[in-house]
């Protein structure tokens, strides 16, 4: 496990794979109560997870990568309005979430997304 995260850092250092911590991510981050320390230590987990559900949704679509890529789309443009930045950051920001929202809209079909609806409805 040790070597396989030295490889890691090092790969991270080269030009050949970067994660970097942006300051904006650690400010929203911090508004939903992570402290400076774990946000910047969680970011490149969270980019991690960005890439490999983008690789999921070209490779092999499923509905939950479709689901989960709509919902934290919409969480983090949602999150940019709360912490005091315009309203604009939010929708420009609106084909991050309606792309996923509408591949998984067209992956059910009709008939299927009202029984999606309707067991949404019993759960609320």
């Amino acid at each position: 496990m040790d070597t396989a995260y030295r490889r890691f850092r090092h790969l991270s250092r080269t030009r050949c794979l970067r994660i970097e911590c942006k300051a904006d991510w650690i400010i929203f981050l911090t508004t939903v109560g992570f402290t400076q320390d774990m946000a910047a230590k969680l970011m490149p987990v969270i980019g991690i997870i960005d890439i490999v559900i983008a690789l999921l949704a070209l490779i092999r679509p499923m509905r939950f990568v479709f689901i989960y890529a709509f919902i934290w789309a919409l969480a983090t443009a949602m999150m940019r309005p709360v912490v005091g930045m315009p309203i604009w950051e939010f929708v420009e920001r609106s084909a991050n979430w309606a792309i996923p929202l509408s591949s998984f809209l067209c992956w059910v079909g009709r008939k299927t997304l009202s029984n999606y609806l309707i067991r949404i409805c019993y759960l609320l």
